[in-house]
Order: structure tokens, then C-alpha cells, then sequence
């Protein structure tokens, strides 16, 4: 029987992370689903629609916008132009993503650029994690051990 070829876990990672943002935005709950919307809306998504009306029409949210929404937060212009890249994602780069979606709830450092949040390390250590325009600083140990779990 042939072998289905399996992606690599970056994107397994990726794809997982996109379907839990389409399912926060599916939420009754408007403290679940806004925060997304407003990323949605933050990252240039949804155009200029007004977050009341993407409220009321979310249901019509794909998983496409999902996808473009953290390739534009990665800092690609398109999902398809993320996806090859991440084949070769450092390691460490995607063990700071998984850090991220973890929840932790160790403290987070947030900076308005990466060149701030870069400064900062320089002087006191840690790992830059970049959010779209922003970016945070967190414990290098703890994005490592988030790789090993």
C-alpha cells in the first residue's frame, strides 16, 4: 500500500492553529470570538469592514482567512507564499510559535516593533517572537521546553 507523504510539522502546526481561530470566531461567546476578529481586522483580512458586521456575519469565515491572517502576522503577503517556507522554519522558530498557542502564562514582554523588543534582548536576554507589526520578548528556556512537550 503506498505511504501518504506527511507535511512537515511546522505546517501540521500552522493548519491546526487556523482551524482553532475559525473555531474561536464560530464562538457565541463574544469574549472568544472578538479578539480574533479584531486580529483579522488588525492584519488587513477583512478590509475595512466594520467588527460589528464581521460579528454578524462570521459564520462566512473561511479557513483561507484564517491562513492568511498568520502568514500575514508571520510576515508573508499569502498563505501559499508561507507555506514552502515553512518546510525550512528553524526549529526554534516554530518552537516560539508553539510556545504562543500553549497559553502560557509565564509574563511576556510587549513591544511595539521587533527592533525594540531586539534592543531589549540585547541587554537582558530572551527570544524576540514577532506578531505582525509587533513583537514580544519571552524566556528562551521556556519556548524550549515547549519544543520538547
Amino acid at each position: 500500500m503506498p505511504s501518504i507523504p506527511q507535511e512537515p510539522s511546522s505546517i501540521q502546526f500552522y493548519l491546526r492553529q487556523a482551524r482553532l481561530l475559525q473555531r474561536a470566531v464560530e464562538s457565541t461567546s463574544p469574549s472568544i470570538a472578538l479578539p480574533v476578529l479584531r486580529r483579522l481586522l488588525q492584519a488587513g483580512v477583512m478590509g475595512q469592514t466594520p467588527l460589528p458586521q464581521l460579528f454578524r456575519t462570521r459564520s462566512q469565515l473561511q479557513r483561507k482567512h484564517f491562513l492568511l491572517l498568520l502568514a500575514v502576522e508571520a510576515g508573508f503577503p499569502s498563505w501559499e507564499l508561507m507555506r514552502p517556507a515553512l518546510a525550512h522554519m528553524p526549529a526554534d522558530d516554530i518552537a516560539a510559535q508553539q510556545y504562543l498557542a500553549s497559553g502560557s502564562a509565564q509574563l511576556k514582554l510587549w513591544f511595539r516593533d521587533t527592533e525594540s523588543a531586539a534592543q531589549y534582548v540585547a541587554e537582558h536576554g530572551g527570544k524576540v517572537i514577532s506578531l505582525g507589526q509587533q513583537a514580544i520578548v519571552a524566556d528562551a528556556e521556556a519556548i524550549a521546553s515547549c519544543a520538547r512537550t
